[in-house]
Parts: structure tokens; sequence; C-alpha cells
């Protein structure tokens, strides 16, 4: 897979679906960082995570094309949400 990048790599689209699937289904149990997300449905959500995540890792822009910033910031329960992303 030379020149593969790491999206690609580690099963593109679906290793990211599911990897925001997990983490969002522990936001979901934690009362904490569920309080974060207003609304009923996290989905909204997980869409942009996906977005951000794939394309910070060489995937598709669609982060980018759908308006996101090209540097996005880290907000200050950014450890604790990627304590979340660890296996």
């Amino acid at each position: 897979m030379t020149g593969a990048s790491f999206y690609e790599q580690v099963g593109g689209h679906e290793t990211f679906r599911r990897l925001v699937h997990e983490f969002y289904a522990g936001v979901a149990a934690d009362p904490e960082l569920r309080a974060l997300y207003p609304g009923a449905d996290l989905e909204p959500a997980a869409l942009r995570f996906r977005r951000v995540l794939g394309w910070s890792w060489g995937g598709p822009p669609t982060y980018s094309d759908h308006g996101g910033h090209p540097h996005p910031r880290c907000g200050p329960l950014h450890d604790r949400d990627m304590r979340g992303l660890r296996p």
C-alpha cells in the first residue's frame, strides 16, 4: 500500500464510521460528556466528527467541503474526549 494514506491503510470510511460510533456510544453513556451535546440526537455531531477525523487522517475532504474550519481547534475537554478513542 505504498503511498496510501493512514485513512486508507486502516480501512477507510468503514473503520472511521465504527470508531466514531463507539466514541459517541461512550458520550451517550457519560452524563458529563452527554450534557455538552444539546438535543436528543447525537448523529449531527457524529457526522461532523467523522468528517473531521477522516479528513485529518488523509480521507476525503468532506469536512472542509461542508464548511468546516481548515484548522479545527480543540476544546477544554479535548483530553477527556480523546480518552474515549483509546482502546
